[in-house]
């Protein structure tokens, strides 16, 4: 069993082609990407996971 890509690891092509399932992934964010800045609503879908609703430590 492979480790998923997280949507901060997507290439150009990767959002082209999966465009669907960013949507789906950005529609109502809940976590924000400590590192890159991306916003996401599943925290697994990020490599470095902030919940919006609580500052970082």
């Amino acid at each position: 069993m492979s480790k998923q890509k997280t949507l901060c690891d997507w290439s150009k092509k990767d959002l082209r082609e999966r465009f669907e399932e960013l949507r789906e992934l950005v529609s109502q964010p809940q976590y924000v990407c400590l590192k890159c800045g991306r916003a996401a609503s599943q925290k697994g879908a990020l490599c470095k996971a902030q919940s919006l609703e609580k500052p970082p430590k």
